[in-house]
């Protein structure tokens, strides 16, 4: 157990005398420094540590704000101090919610250190959460604009929409502000009203807040128990909700919340409710024809969410965060992207968006896992426009502009062909043009492997 009058301080840093200089100012001052070179290895250690603070020096700007998204993804409470000469990380750090991470100048004094590491309170086991705080990541001028508007949302507790395409990270961002305004152990609840879409779900089942049914028999507010109804409900595609369920979450609106509106403070116990779309506000009226009063309750502020092909430069931030994030899940040791792979991910447009580019991060870890390296791997069937050349808008294109004989079969054959193709193109350089190690990579027999170049040799020209 840690001493009380001793704090554990980490010292990231690749530069060996600005490390010593670092380790020498804690050393100073009675407390423990733990010095790291690599990034991996630090953050593979933060857990057994328990830092009082870390200490990040001589990282670029990217590097900087990805491992304290990688800290904070492990300890939404940890200090950090980032020693750096960038004005812009300053910049960076003072849109994000983190309230205990500090920039200093390299030119720093020893006092200025040592001051630092005193103010930090000693971090007790206590203190830490139990869960994993969701993060907004990115710094794109679009998800800057959410960033800035996040804490008058968190004080003011009022409703919001969240607008975006499907993917984008709708959920994610109503969990966020579910982590900041509702109190520790509420529940977050999430009502797919997609589900009801044409009627087909009763009120009673789209509003379903555990022990509690509003039905049709069952609107009075005199024999519902208010205080199952705390945290958050999160509202999904109420694009989609049919005009029956509209009113019954009127009634909600109106009368679960009657005491203290949608606006009431933190500490109410009242549920506070978030909606999400992938329609424009006000397409759900003149198309849609949803209900104003029950949009005027809810559209108290409106946040919208760019698609991912919009903000390419957030990729290597997202990157690095879904991969400390899935390591950290299934408890592996911190894995690196490879820069080249990073390429990669800019180069594709994302259709699937957030949830297309998460999926493709969960492969790489996944197949990290197993012990594959060849790069072919690294991404697996959900990312084949980023290891396969093939362009799918001209096979498709070339099909449907011969409806006589669209044949699903000679469609599927031929892109299987293809595929593969790349595929054995790509072991084939990863091997080095040695067949037997592409054989084996790809999982076929050596045979095989010579049978399916001889065939493309002849329908593609030489491999």
């Amino acid at each position: 157990m840690k001493s009380k009058q001793l704090k554990h301080i980490v010292i990231l840093e690749n530069n060996r005398g600005a490390r010593e200089r670092l380790r020498q100012c804690v050393s100073d001052t009675g407390h423990i420094p733990f010095c790291f070179e690599k990034k991996a290895i630090c953050l593979d250690n933060l857990a057994l540590l328990q830092p009082d603070l870390v200490i990040v020096g001589n990282l670029s700007r990217s590097l900087a704000i990805a491992f304290v998204n990688a800290v904070k993804l492990r300890d939404m409470n940890q200090s950090v101090l980032l020693i750096s000469d960038d004005r812009r990380i300053e910049l960076d750090i003072a849109v994000e919610p983190y309230s205990d991470v500090v920039c200093l100048r390299p030119r720093y004094s020893i006092k200025d250190i040592q001051a630092l590491i005193e103010q930090v309170p000693i971090n007790g086991s206590a203190l830490r959460s139990s869960q994993h705080t969701p993060l907004i990541v990115g710094g794109s001028p679009g998800i800057l604009r959410i960033k800035k508007i996040l804490p008058q949302l968190i004080t003011t507790r009022c409703s919001v929409i969240i607008r975006g395409e499907k993917g984008v990270g709708k959920s994610h961002l109503a969990r966020y502000l579910h982590s900041k305004i509702c109190l520790p152990d509420t529940p977050f609840t999430t009502l797919a009203a997609g589900n009801a879409a044409g009627g087909t779900v009763s009120n009673s089942e789209l509003f379903d807040f555990s022990t509690i049914r509003l039905d049709q028999q069952a609107l009075d507010f005199e024999r519902i128990n208010t205080a199952d109804l705390t945290g958050t409900v999160f509202l999904e595609n109420i694009d989609e909700m049919p005009a029956q369920s509209q009113s019954a979450l009127l009634y909600v609106l109106e009368t679960i919340c009657k005491k203290e509106g949608l606006n009431g403070a933190e500490q109410s116990g009242e549920p506070y409710f978030i909606a999400s779309t992938s329609t424009d506000v006000n397409h759900l009226l003149t198309s849609n024809g949803f209900r104003k009063d029950v949009l005027y309750r809810l559209n108290v502020l409106n946040l919208e969410i760019p698609p991912l092909r919009d903000r390419l430069e957030d990729l290597p931030l997202l990157a690095h965060y879904f991969l400390d994030k899935f390591c950290l899940e299934h408890n592996l040791c911190h894995l690196e992207l490879p820069s080249r792979l990073l390429t990669k991910l800019a180069g594709y447009q994302w259709p699937g968006n957030l949830s297309e580019f998460q999926r493709t991060i969960q492969c790489f870890v996944d197949n990290r896992n197993a012990g594959t390296k060849s790069d072919i791997f690294d991404f697996g069937g959900q990312c084949l426009p980023l290891t396969s050349e093939l362009n799918w808008q001209i096979v498709i294109d070339r099909r449907m502009a011969d409806m006589e004989s669209p044949s699903l079969k000679k469609i599927r054959t031929e892109i299987v062909d293809r595929i593969e193709y790349d595929f054995i193109r790509q072991a084939l350089k990863h091997a080095e043009g040695n067949r037997k190690k592409a054989a084996k990579l790809l999982d076929i027999s050596y045979k095989s492997l010579l049978n399916k170049m001889h065939a493309m040799a002849s329908a593609n020209g030489r491999i």
